[in-house]
């Protein structure tokens, strides 16, 4: 597929870092704290991106082991100093969203951040009045790659489970693939970290996606 779907979906689900806004080296920063505060030995940027894309409460337990319940109090800690520091909206982003906004369009917010951490991020981009759902780690039962997530930002959004429905999933790694494929959302791809399924899409940026929804027949700009 090499075009949008003509039909226009029924919602928009939207991963946060590396989608939304560029936050590689908050993140890498962030977690580096919580290692350094644990007597572990900081990650340099190679290593953080093999560890990445698992969320904190499934990938703590494998790096700290039964320490994991107090690297997680840390990283929490860390996360209420609210510091941006590195962290940026994408190109594009609030553009995006604003013209989904004027065109009526649902959206929720799905990530393998702590919901703490992304309900702080909301607020901090004034998107309150975008997103109708916020899941972040922890809220469902599983996080991403897992379908829990999604399909409990659906049910908060009042929609009805994607099984024959028209949702978008808009991310960037093979986590927000798998969890897309796992809810039955279709996907379009942001960059280039992973490639998208063969029925979804890839976009080199936010501004490019932008451009084709605005040669759609439900587009109002």
């Amino acid at each position: 597929m090499t075009t949008l779907p003509v039909t226009r979906p029924d919602a928009i689900l939207f991963d946060l870092d590396g989608t939304l806004i560029d936050s590689f080296q908050w993140l890498l920063n962030l977690h580096n704290r919580v290692r350094i505060r644990m007597g572990e030995a900081a990650w340099d940027a190679e290593t953080f991106i093999y560890y990445m894309h698992s969320s904190s409460r499934v990938l703590y337990p494998r790096l700290f082991g039964d320490r994991a319940p107090q690297a997680l109090t840390i990283l929490n800690e860390e996360l209420a100093r609210q510091d941006y520091d590195g962290m940026a909206v994408a190109l594009g982003c609030n553009e995006l969203l604003r013209g989904l906004q004027q065109a009526g369009m649902p959206m929720g917010l799905v990530s393998n951040k702590t919901h703490a951490g992304l309900v702080n991020d909301v607020a901090h981009y004034g998107w309150g009045d975008i997103f109708l759902s916020v899941v972040g780690a922890g809220r469902a039962t599983r996080d991403k790659p897992a379908a829990d997530p999604a399909l409990m930002a659906l049910a908060e959004m009042q929609i009805d489970p994607p099984v024959a429905r028209n949702i978008w999933y808009i991310g960037d790694t093979i986590t927000d693939v798998q969890m897309a494929e796992n809810a039955g959302l279709f996907m379009i791809v942001i960059g280039h970290r992973v490639d998208a399924p063969a029925d979804g899409l890839q976009y080199d940026s936010l501004p490019d996606l932008h451009n084709a929804l605005r040669h759609t027949l439900w587009w109002t700009d």
